[in-house]
């Protein structure tokens, strides 16, 4: 599980997720449910994805490579 936290962060802060939502990039992982998934993130990193996304965002301006499918 941990695993895949940090794997979803990762893309998070490194990857467009321009045509993928927070929850459909979780359920790439294996998260099916999207407020399980966001308290568990929340857990682990003490943030929310939603604010790891927009920190990515604000330190670089864009995202720096498409997701990869």
């Amino acid at each position: 599980r941990r695993y895949k936290l940090q794997k979803v962060r990762e893309y998070l802060l490194e990857y467009v997720a321009q045509s993928s939502s927070i929850g459909d990039i979780a359920a790439q992982w294996g998260f099916m449910h999207p407020s399980s998934f966001a308290k568990s993130y929340y857990t682990f990193f003490g943030e929310y994805p939603s604010e790891t996304m927009k920190q990515s965002l604000s330190t670089t301006g864009f995202h720096k490579k498409a997701l990869p499918k």
